[in-house]
């Protein structure tokens, strides 16, 4: 599951997922959050980190001064992985059985590629 743009500086769909899960199970809430949520959420953030990949290297300006057309496609898909997201959080804030210290780790990739946005 990786895209087609960026595939060497991007995580994959599947590396998203996984650390996604990771988070999840971590947080003792494995059994709340349906998987296809966070498949759901894997893709959606892949496609959204190609999209800006996209606008890194080619512009968010066009010839002609018009607006790449990736610049509103990061944004759709910026739009449906936070809604994604937001659900999953909101699960795993409401049923977690551990408690977060707040300090990202090298234990925690997901949290980690949040913080740092991919690429």
């Amino acid at each position: 599951m990786s895209g087609k743009e960026g595939s060497g500086d991007l995580p994959s769909a599947t590396d998203i997922y996984t650390q996604t899960l990771e988070w999840v199970i971590s947080a003792g809430c494995e059994k709340f959050v349906p998987k296809q949520l966070i498949e759901d959420f894997a893709f959606t953030r892949r496609s959204y980190l190609e999209a800006e990949y996209m606008n890194k290297k080619l512009g968010r300006v066009v010839q002609g001064g018009k607006q790449s057309p990736y610049v509103r496609t990061a944004l759709e898909y910026m739009k449906v992985s936070l809604a994604y997201y937001r659900e999953i959080f909101s699960v795993v804030a409401q049923n977690s059985t551990k408690d977060y210290d707040g300090k990202t780790t090298q234990d925690n990739m997901f949290l980690k590629l949040l913080s740092e946005r991919g690429f």
